[in-house]
């Protein structure tokens, strides 16, 4: 499995007055933090984030490897959070892309609404499963799609990167391991699916727009 040819952008957008994303370009480790939107000192928090997944890159060879990395970005921002009061509430998420190339597959950690997609032909699919208030109600047939694009709390998610207490590790992330041949086996998810060797995929914030 190779890594073919791939970049990584990043833009303020529309609505916001200063951009709050970080990203990792480091193949074949790539990934997204997307600071809280609302919530102070968000671009701390995906900056922080960031470096911890670069700095660790070098030992994520699975799923654990990956989590535990996860884990320890989420202390880091933990601790930072209690030591300036002027980043108190800060979060941030986080999706992650492992490119395993030994074992012809793609990992992914994801923690919040950060998305990873797969592009094959002329089809984009969603990897990832949004941890949010929205894709909550979808996935328990309380909305429909349609409605959860208009819903007042579509901007509410249900897992971010920030420690609640100083004890244990975090469990607010999930992992995908896509395999190039076989099905897909995930964390929190019993759809399968298939990642052939010719699909692409992508990291970004907040979905995709056109």
């Amino acid at each position: 499995m190779k890594i073919g040819r791939s970049t990584a952008v990043t833009d303020t957008g529309r609505r916001r007055m200063r951009n709050e994303d970080a990203f990792v370009f480091e193949p074949p480790l790539f990934a997204i933090a997307d600071g809280m939107g609302g919530a102070r000192a968000g671009e701390v928090a995906a900056g922080i984030a960031a470096t911890v997944l670069k700095d660790g890159r070098g030992s994520v060879t699975d799923e654990g490897t990956l989590e535990a990395v996860i884990d320890e970005a989420n202390r880091r921002v933990w601790q930072r959070s209690m030591s300036d009061p002027g980043t108190s509430g800060m979060g941030t998420t986080v999706t992650v892309a492992f490119v395993d190339a030994e074992n012809e597959r793609v990992v992914f950690g994801q923690v919040g609404d950060s998305r990873a997609y797969r592009l094959r032909g002329e089809t984009l699919e969603q990897v990832t499963t949004d941890h949010s208030l929205v894709a909550e109600l979808v996935r328990s047939g309380v909305l429909t799609p349609e409605e959860a694009e208009r819903h007042p709390q579509r901007s509410a998610i249900t897992r971010v990167i920030v420690l609640i207490s100083a004890t244990g590790r975090s469990r607010s992330m999930r992992w995908i391991s896509a395999r190039t041949s076989g099905p897909r086996v995930a964390g929190s998810s019993d759809v399968d699916r298939t990642a052939m060797l010719s699909a692409r995929r992508c990291v970004c914030a907040n979905g995709t727009s056109t």
